[in-house]
C-alpha cells in the first residue's frame, strides 16, 4: 500500500522527483569517487620554497624567540625588522636588519626563514640567535642591514719599570 502512494506522488510531481533523483545520484557519485581517490600524500608533491628564491638571494632559517606571538600576527609570510636579544641585563636589543621578508616553514609553522641578499648573509650569521622580530607593513621594500659599530678600545699604558 505505501508503495502505491509513493508511485502516485512521483507521477503527480515529476519535476520534484527528477530533482531528488539527480541529487541522490550526485551524492552517491561523490561518495564513490572520494573513496577511490588518491590519498593526499600521493596526489601531488609538496612545493618547496627554494624554487621561488630570486637570483642573488638566500633563504636563511633563523630561530625567532617571539615565534608564539608571530603565530597570531603573521600569515605564511611577511616583512619584519630583526633584533638581537640582550646577552645580559645591561645590554639593549639592537636592530641588525630592517624590512626583511620572512617566511613561515610550511611543514613546521613555528620555524621561520628570512630572504636576504646573498652578500648580506654573513652580516646576519655574525649574530647568534635567537632573534626577536617586529612585524612591519607588508608593502615595505628595500631590505637593509645596520652598519656594524666599530668599538674603539683605549688602552692605558703605565710606566712599570725604572
Amino acid at each position: 500500500m505505501p508503495y502505491q502512494k509513493i508511485t502516485e506522488l512521483i507521477k503527480e510531481k515529476k519535476e520534484i522527483s527528477f530533482f531528488v533523483g539527480i541529487c541522490l545520484l550526485s551524492l552517491i557519485g561523490l561518495l564513490v569517487s572520494g573513496s577511490q581517490g588518491k590519498t593526499p600524500s600521493e596526489s601531488a608533491p609538496q612545493e618547496s620554497f627554494d624554487t621561488y628564491i630570486p637570483e642573488g638571494f638566500s633563504l636563511v632559517p633563523i630561530e625567532v624567540a617571539n615565534y608564539e606571538t608571530l603565530d597570531s600576527l603573521l600569515g605564511p609570510y611577511g616583512v619584519v625588522d630583526i633584533f638581537t636579544l640582550p646577552q645580559n641585563a645591561e645590554d639593549k636589543a639592537q636592530r641588525i636588519a630592517y624590512r626583511v621578508k620572512i617566511l613561515r616553514a610550511p611543514r613546521n609553522p613555528s620555524h621561520f626563514a628570512v630572504l636576504i641578499p646573498f652578500e648580506k648573509v654573513k652580516n646576519l650569521l655574525r649574530h647568534p640567535g635567537p632573534f626577536m622580530v617586529s612585524v612591519q607593513n607588508p608593502k615595505s621594500s628595500g631590505t637593509g642591514f645596520e652598519k656594524e659599530a666599530r668599538h674603539v678600545r683605549s688602552r692605558i699604558l703605565y710606566n712599570l719599570g725604572d
